[in-house]
């Protein structure tokens, strides 16, 4: 089950579905109804289907040291929201003191 024609039908599926998001967002890129309930924002998003199907998982020995950079990369791009509203709210909250 975990073979290229697997990978590549549900890469095909998520590729399709981002698409179809994508496909909407550009057409609505223009519409103001549509953007003051956020769609249109990011006429963009479409270029990511051609990326997301062709994505295919690792296979064979991994390096740690790559995966652990990576994981670093992950975990700062996660947290980095958190920090980036956090920091001004403490600032304000040293400052008030």
């Amino acid at each position: 089950m975990n073979g290229n024609r697997f990978l590549f039908m549900k890469n095909a599926i998520a590729a399709g579905t981002v698409f179809i998001i994508g496909l909407l967002e550009f057409i609505l890129k223009g519409n103001s109804a549509a953007n003051d309930l956020g769609l249109g924002k990011y006429p963009y998003l479409i270029l990511l289907a051609p990326a997301l199907l062709f994505y295919h998982p690792h296979l064979g020995e991994r390096n740690k040291v790559v995966d652990s950079i990576t994981m670093g990369f992950y975990v700062f791009a996660l947290v980095g929201g958190y920090i980036i509203i956090a920091v001004p709210l403490l600032v304000m909250m040293f400052l008030s003191i």
